[in-house]
Order: structure tokens, then sequence, then C-alpha cells
């Protein structure tokens, strides 16, 4: 037992290294705040435009937002469609213009490029003359060199800052800083703008009078996003923009309905899918064809009941079962000496051998070694004693 002494040595120890540790953990550590940005949740998530609907909605406007364009709503409204629109068919673009026409407030969002190769038609803009460009990095001044460099690598900074700038309504309004995309710029081609939103990168927004409504085109929508539309003035943009009044009507399309995989093939490739359809027309044609007549069947090849026996005997001699082989031709020898002779069938082997010999004309001692064979004789002795065997079942 630890005398009572020890014992107040040990919990003197321990509590001193308790304290140790305590006082080096509050040296060492620090106890502070972080935050962790978790993003947006639940409908924010997956609408991009729930904050741009919550605040018309506090004008008295009636505001729906959808994932996909089906149909525009009545004249008098407002259609804010910023989703891609190069999947729409000839017969929506065609609605979209006659909503305008009829009355209708249309704002879009072009996402092509003017000098594109490849550009593909907008059978809504192109003819208003709503063109988009690049804007070009600007050259660097000699006595200047590190203003507005031109990005060298993909890991410099790029020519753009993203920093608001001033912007005068054309109603003469007032001025709002505004944060639009400003590598892009809008100018007008052949088509007179009812008016234009600029700054010192270029226009940003263009509308057009189209029969009794208007057309409004933007460079990008990044500013009227649930991320963007509380900085600066993208909410005085967005109120002055969508002009929500008591009893209006604003619709959202936040999202372009795809179309089919067969559609957008045979829209962007459709010379690839002819020559795969003239491919596998030629392979079936192919296929069904044939050379020459029909060939018969072949029969099928049958083989005799001694091929068979030949190949069980050759199978169990290679497997060193020759024993089984010999007392199998002595016991169907015997077999044919009881039925034939049965008072032969219990002498003994010599006695036996010399009844054979006289009756068949057989050498006896050949006799007498084939009676009494051993399994482990050689190949040829096998061959001569199984011969034998047979002369003898066949001679009686």
């Amino acid at each position: 037992m630890i005398p009572r002494r020890n014992l107040i040595t040990i919990g003197a120890i321990v509590a001193a290294a308790l304290a140790l540790a305590a006082f080096w953990v509050y040296t060492s550590f620090e106890l502070y705040e972080h935050e962790i940005e978790v993003g947006l949740k639940d409908e924010a998530r997956e609408n991009p435009y729930l904050a741009l609907a919550r605040f018309v909605e506090h004008y008295g406007a009636s505001v729906r937002t959808f994932p996909v364009y089906t149909r525009p709503p009545r004249p008098r409204a407002t259609l804010y469609f910023p989703a891609e629109r190069v999947v729409l068919s000839a017969r929506q673009n065609a609605e979209l213009r006659a909503f305008a026409e009829a009355g209708g407030h249309l704002i879009v969002v072009t996402r092509t490029l003017w000098e594109e190769k490849d550009k593909t038609p907008d059978p809504l803009l192109d003819p208003l003359g709503a063109a988009q460009f690049e804007n070009k990095p600007p050259p660097v001044h000699p006595s200047k060199p590190m203003e507005c460099p031109a990005p060298k690598t993909e890991n410099d900074e790029p020519w753009w800052k993203p920093d608001p700038r001033p912007v005068s309504l054309p109603d003469g309004s007032g001025t709002l800083m505004l944060h639009f995309d400003q590598r892009f710029r809008l100018e007008e081609r052949g088509g007179a703008a009812v008016w234009r939103l600029a700054d010192t990168f270029g226009a940003h927004a263009l509308r057009y009078r189209v029969g009794h409504g208007s057309i409004t085109v933007l460079t990008d929508d990044e500013l009227l996003t649930n991320a963007e539309i509380g900085k600066h003035d993208h909410a005085a943009l967005a109120a002055w923009l969508l002009a929500p009044r008591p009893g209006g009507m604003i619709w959202i399309i936040r999202d372009h309905d795809a179309p089919p995989l067969w559609a957008w093939l045979w829209k962007h490739a459709a010379p690839v899918v002819l020559a795969v359809l003239a491919f596998l027309a030629v392979w079936l044609w192919g296929a069904t064809r044939r050379f020459g007549p029909i060939a018969p069947d072949t029969a099928a090849e049958r083989r005799s009941l001694v091929e068979h026996i030949t190949a069980s005997g050759r199978f169990l001699w290679q497997h060193g079962a020759s024993g089984a082989l010999i007392a199998a031709t002595v016991d169907a020898l015997r077999q044919r000496i009881r039925a034939r002779h049965p008072a032969w069938a219990g002498l003994p082997v010599t006695d036996l051998s010399a009844k054979l010999a006289a009756l068949t004309g057989l050498p006896e001692p050949a006799i007498t070694r084939a009676l009494a064979a051993d399994a482990r004789s050689s190949g040829e002795r096998f061959a001569q004693d199984i011969e034998t065997l047979e002369s003898l079942r066949r001679r009686l």
C-alpha cells in the first residue's frame, strides 16, 4: 500500500503538471472569431434575380420569375430577358418582337460579338443595328509605363478595373455610379437608339423604339444579380430601367430552355450528321447483301464407335491405367469361356492355357503370359498380350 506522504507528493506533481499545461495553452493559443462565406441558400441559389424581384415588388408591381421562356406577357408589361437567346426558335423571336411592337418593354442582354468570325445571327437585335464589341487594352504611355498595362500572362492583373464609373441618365435625372463590364461596349450599326447609357469605356445600354413599345439592349446583367444589386447605384438603375409602378407587370426569364440534342446537332453540325447517316445507310445496305449463292449447311461430323473406343483406350494408356484395359480384356475372355466351355471356367491358368492352345492353335506360352499379364509391362508387351487375348476371344 502506498504511504500517505507519497500520495500527497504524487498529487502535487500531477497538479503542477496540469497547471503548467494550462498556462502553456493559455499563452500559446488565442481565441478569435472567423466568418466563413457559405454563399446563397435555398431560392436565392437557384434564382440569381431573386433580390431584383423582391426590390421591384416594393414599388407595387407584380413580378413573376420563370426558369425558361414559354410565352411573352400581355402588352404594356416589362419582360426582362437576361438568359441566353441563341436557342430560341424563329417563332419565339417573332413573339418577342411582336410583344415589343404591341406596347411592351423588352430588356435583353447580348452575348455575342459583332466581329466574331462564326457569329450566330441574332434575329431580334440585328435588324435594330445593336452591335457589341470588345474593348481593347489602352496603349501604354511612354512616360507612365505602369498605368493600365496590358496583361502578359494569365496570372497578371487585367487592364480593366473592377470599380464603378459615373453614368449620366439620359433623362437628366442624375448620375449613377455603375459597374458595367468594362471589356465590352455597344454601338449603333445603322439603327437610331432613343437613348444610351455610357461611361468612359463606351455605351452599355441602348434603347430602341419598336412599334408602340421598346427594346433595351444591355452588355451584361451582372450588376442586377443577387450579389451585385446592393452595391453602388445598381438598385437605382434597376428602378429606373424597369420603371415599376403599382399594378404593373414585370416578368423575368432567368434561364433558357435547351433544345433537344438532335435539334442542336442539326443546327450546329448538319454536315457531320448527314455524313454519319450516309455511312450508316451504306453499311446497312452492304450488310444485307450476299456474294454468290447460299452455301449449304455442313453436315455434323459423326464418329464411329470404334473411334470412340480407340480414343478412350489411348487416354487410359497415356494416364497410366493400362491395368484396367488388361483386366477388362481378360474378363471379356473369361465370360466367353464360361458361355462356350463352362467346365473350363474354374481351371488354373496353366491348365486353361493348355486347353486354349489345343483349341485355337495359338502358342501356349503366349496364352499363359497374356492371362497373367502385368499392368507394369512395357508398351510392346502390352500390345502383344491384348492381341493374344482378343484372338482367343474371337476363336472360341
